[in-house]
């Protein structure tokens, strides 16, 4: 059975799982999706129930209210509801965990240390008087 060791130094047995990867979600393209879809549902749907609520006085209050300030602290709740649905759905894609490692492109990275050798070799060729006069 493998064995990590934690910070403490301790040695920790894969089969315990640790505090942290009980509160993380995997991130898989379903689960984002369906999170996104959700999110964004309620980012249309929140202000217009507000902005229906305030208008048909169902929130109760809102009928001592003038014009003015109707209009304005319906549309001010509309866009902090907003707000708080974007920051949830910050919140969730912050508690997953990415199920690939990150890899660099191979692609790139043989043209970067191609660039990298060429650049390295010119400056080998150039002389060394040349270089004082720069």
């Amino acid at each position: 059975m493998d064995s990590r060791t934690v910070q403490d130094g301790t040695k920790q047995s894969d089969s315990v799982p640790n505090q942290s990867d009980s509160t993380q979600v995997q991130a898989t393209p379903s689960n984002v999706l369906s999170k996104f879809f959700f999110t964004s549902f309620l980012m249309w749907v929140s202000p217009l129930a507000i902005l229906y609520g305030f208008n048909h006085q169902i929130f109760p209050g809102t009928s001592s209210l003038s014009s003015s300030w109707h209009t304005l602290l319906s549309g001010f709740l509309a866009v902090i509801s907003v707000v708080l649905v974007m920051g949830l759905y910050v919140f969730m894609a912050l508690k997953e965990t990415s199920s690939l490692s990150h890899q660099p492109d191979p692609m790139f990275l043989a043209k970067a240390k191609a660039s990298i050798e060429r650049t390295v070799l010119e400056r080998k060729s150039i002389p060394e008087d040349d270089k004082k006069t720069d």
